[in-house]
């Protein structure tokens, strides 16, 4: 993957990446579980000065990264439709994760420590939006 800065000026500044990233050219199934990130995907913001991203290929991970560029692994989902996430969303209040890819819906605390997948299917859902409320949608 790679991450750019866009100065307000316009000009655009390539952030060099360090950690758990690995530089692949033809990511495959074969990197199911890798804990690395091989393609990059959806990134979102963490809160903390950090963001959030999960990787397109199916590697079943969700990354931190840093402003600096550093990778880290932060939750392994259980991935065990063997199909790739497609979004995520951050509750604004309880700092949780919503991850959702075709066929499941998971729920990551906000320190990435505990993945529960949740109890309902949205057959072909790719989007998710969490509400201040508290009402998952």
């Amino acid at each position: 993957p790679r991450l750019y800065s866009i100065t307000p000026a316009g000009g655009v500044l390539r952030i060099p990446l360090t950690g758990a990233v690995t530089r692949l050219l033809f990511p495959t199934k074969r990197f199911v579980d890798l804990d690395k990130t091989v393609t990059g995907g959806r990134l979102i913001a963490n809160g903390t000065e950090s963001y959030l991203f999960l990787d397109e290929c199916q590697t079943g991970n969700l990354f931190r990264l840093t402003s600096a560029g550093d990778i880290s692994r932060f939750a392994h989902l259980k991935n065990g439709t063997g199909i790739a996430p497609c979004d995520l969303a951050r509750h604004p209040v309880t700092g949780e994760i919503i991850v959702v890819n075709y066929r499941q819906t998971q729920r990551v605390s906000s320190d990435g420590s505990t993945v529960t997948t949740l109890n309902f299917r949205l057959p072909h859902t790719t989007a998710v939006l969490v509400e201040e409320d508290g009402a998952d949608k």
